[in-house]
């Protein structure tokens, strides 16, 4: 797997970022030329951008100051406040109070559910705000003339226009923040229950009553006096025999972790059988994925030290996701697919 700086330096991402910045700059480069063609003829049009691009390079950045961007970020923040840019909020808060009504409880995954509507909802929110807040923010200007209380001063067109790109990060992250927070209360609200022990078989073994529209059975391991029962809906409880005998079950686990991954090893075996480090080449230029032959003794082994079939007892499976590619090496019947 590969590292953040490995990927950065190593994979040549920093480079590729470059390239393509210095192509969407020959692209835009070439676009306003076209445009100024159209309007001023070829040596005046291209005159015309020329200018701007040394304007910009040789007077507008060296010139910029921090001190001065930081003005107008701050100016277009409060001109979002008062332009009431927080109703998006209100409007996220009333989507959550009513969303309990439409969300089934009884689904297989009710986190995964719960997280999918509020991500949902604050991906749509937040993009439209930054969308009409950018599209809208200096034609209104420019109409009620009020841009000329800034141009004026001694700011240069750079630092507006990177003002107001960072005044309305900073409200779109405001809004991300709250609405964050609020999701995070939502989902546990959403997802925590309880139960008790409703049937006991012997000392180790019983289930748990029927809440939240599930149920649980645990087995005590002999000699411990803490358990786990098995899972139902993505989710976990903690069990706990107590002094007199009784039992208490715990919150649910689980259902908030994300997809933990669990690193393996691959090595193949060749057609006679002996352990070989890649499989067949089928001609494709990159050498990352290789080929087994069917119907040969030629295998692909993973292999998972972390995994250990102590932990999956009782019926339980290991769940296993794989995207296998196959390559015909006759044409055969062409509209038949290929089974296995």
């Amino acid at each position: 797997m590969w590292g953040y700086f490995q990927w950065l330096i190593g994979e040549w991402a920093l480079v590729q970022g470059v390239l393509v910045t210095a192509g969407i700059a020959i692209v835009a480069f070439v676009v306003c030329y076209l445009i100024s063609l159209a309007k001023w003829g070829p040596s005046e049009g291209f005159y015309q951008v020329t200018r701007v691009v040394y304007e910009l390079i040789a007077r507008d950045l060296p010139n910029t100051t921090i001190k001065r961007i930081y003005a107008l970020a701050r100016l277009a923040f409060q001109e979002a406040l008062r332009r009431r840019v927080l109703v998006v909020m209100a409007v996220f808060i009333i989507g959550l109070l009513f969303a309990g009504w439409f969300l089934d409880a009884g689904s297989s995954n009710v986190a995964q559910l719960y997280i999918s509507f509020v991500m949902t909802g604050t991906s749509y929110l937040v993009i439209l705000l930054g969308l009409f807040l950018s599209c809208f923010s200096l034609p209104t200007d420019i109409k009620n003339k009020t841009i000329q209380t800034i141009t004026t001063k001694p700011v240069r067109s750079t630092e507006i226009v990177l003002g107001r790109i960072f005044g309305f990060t900073a409200v779109g992250t405001m809004l991300l923040v709250g609405m964050g927070r609020l999701s995070y209360g939502f989902i546990k609200r959403g997802i925590v229950h309880e139960h008790e022990v409703e049937s006991t078989e012997g000392a180790a073994e019983g289930a748990t009553t029927y809440d939240a529209r599930h149920a649980h059975q645990f087995r005590m391991i002999e000699g411990e006096a803490v358990g786990v029962t098995d899972t139902v809906k993505g989710h976990t409880h903690v069990v706990r025999r107590q002094d007199d005998g009784s039992f208490t079950v715990g919150p649910p686990e689980g259902l908030l972790n994300a997809r933990i991954p669990i690193f393996g090893k691959l090595h193949m075996t060749d057609r006679s059988g002996n352990v070989v480090q890649k499989g067949l080449n089928v001609g494709y230029e990159s050498e990352y994925q290789t080929f087994i032959e069917g119907n040969s003794p030629m295998s692909a082994v993973w292999t998972f030290p972390a995994v250990s079939a102590s932990q999956f007892q009782d019926g339980e499976f290991l769940p296993i996701e794989m995207s296998l590619q196959a390559f015909r090496t006759l044409k055969g019947d062409v509209v038949t697919g290929v089974r296995g």
